[in-house]
């Protein structure tokens, strides 16, 4: 390879290069970047103020990393809702309809099962002279909150007064006024239903266990997986860029990152990484579910780093670079180590810059 020329050292020009080359690097794969193209053509440069170069400055800064991926629209925490109770089938709710806390999630012999509000499942009947328990206490802030709460103290204690407004809130849906309410008669859930696809009829004799629908969150979320090799590119928190199917764009957060877990794609045995991203905007996206959108996930450093941009490299030997520091009307060829790539910047390490010195860059 022909020698750089300091022009520093006195000549007023010297010959510059034409170099190609592919950096290929396993951890610019987990920022986002994948190969880097330097193109330089054989010039001349005098070392005037006249004939400056384009030059940019050295920054130092945390080193933001990006992936695209694609991610399909969807609502979370998506499963089965099954039977609690012995029947024929009488009445579901449209898909995509929102059941709320005291509304009924479906109907076995004409008598509803109702949705309450809970971390908690239902695992035993409520009724009076059962033992205290975190359960009772759910049902008597459901009732409470429903308005069924009259001189009702919310706490494990399953009492006449829980007994009497529990009497009162069965009266309100059409149940028999016995005071018990039979395991699978209410659905604890922390959240409110959206009514998924069927998977029972009208008509369908169900038993504890049948599912019925699909259930998840209302609220709409992306969903995407990532190779195994980017484990550490994606933290939660991280801002994701969403292009929208159909055009337009929106924002969102990555809010989980999963364990990696071995999928079949395309017929051999991947790694993947799943994570989910909520929207900042979520009117913006549930109505496209489940189509894909395309997400861009940026991952901020932690630490600032002196970085340039990729152009601003260039090759002294093979596997070793420097960048052109411009001061002075002369030019400086400055030897550097290369540490992460991302979104067209490179850190650079181990050569003699600050932060503030111009680099030559591609004109």
């Amino acid at each position: 390879m022909t020698a750089l020329d300091n022009s520093s050292h006195g000549n007023p020009s010297r010959r510059r290069t034409t170099v190609i080359i592919a950096v290929v690097l396993a951890s610019a794969l987990a920022c986002g970047a994948g190969f880097v193209w330097w193109n330089a053509s054989q010039a001349s440069t005098p070392s005037t103020a006249a004939a400056a170069p384009q030059t940019t400055p050295v920054t130092s800064s945390p080193l933001s990393s990006s992936i695209r991926t694609p991610g399909t629209i969807g609502f979370g925490g998506s499963r089965d809702l099954t039977a609690g109770v012995d029947g024929a089938l009488t009445a579901l709710p449209a898909p995509d309809t929102v059941v709320s806390a005291g509304r009924e999630l479906y109907r076995v012999a004409n008598a509803p099962v109702v949705l309450f509000r809970g971390a908690l499942p239902a695992w035993r009947d409520f009724s009076r002279g059962m033992s205290d328990g975190p359960d009772v206490r759910q049902l008597e802030q459901n009732l409470t909150d429903m308005g069924f709460g009259r001189n009702l103290t919310v706490d494990e204690r399953f009492t006449a007064v829980t007994e009497m407004n529990l009497k009162a809130w069965q009266k309100s849906v059409g149940l028999p006024q016995d005071g018990i309410v039979p395991l699978g008669r209410i659905v604890f859930s922390a959240t409110d239903v959206r009514v998924g696809a069927h998977k029972a009829t009208v008509g369908d004799h169900v038993t504890p266990g049948t599912p019925i629908y699909t259930r998840s969150s209302p609220d709409p979320v992306l969903t995407a997986q990532l190779p195994v090799s980017q484990q550490g590119a994606v933290a939660v928190g991280a801002k994701v860029e969403i292009a929208l199917p159909g055009g337009g764009t929106s924002t969102g957060t990555v809010s989980t990152v999963g364990r990696a877990v071995e999928k079949d794609v395309e017929g051999k045995k991947q790694l993947l990484i799943p994570l989910t991203v909520k929207p900042d905007d979520p009117a913006a996206v549930a109505a496209l579910a489940p189509l894909t959108a395309q997400l861009t996930i940026t991952t901020p450093g932690e630490e600032d780093v002196l970085q340039v941009p990729v152009g601003a490299l260039l090759a002294i030997k093979p596997g070793a670079f420097a960048v052109e520091v411009y001061s002075g009307g002369k030019t400086r060829t400055v030897p550097v180590s290369t540490g992460r790539f991302a979104n067209g910047m490179v850190e650079v390490t181990d050569g003699k810059l600050s932060a503030g010195d111009d680099v030559v860059v591609p004109g």
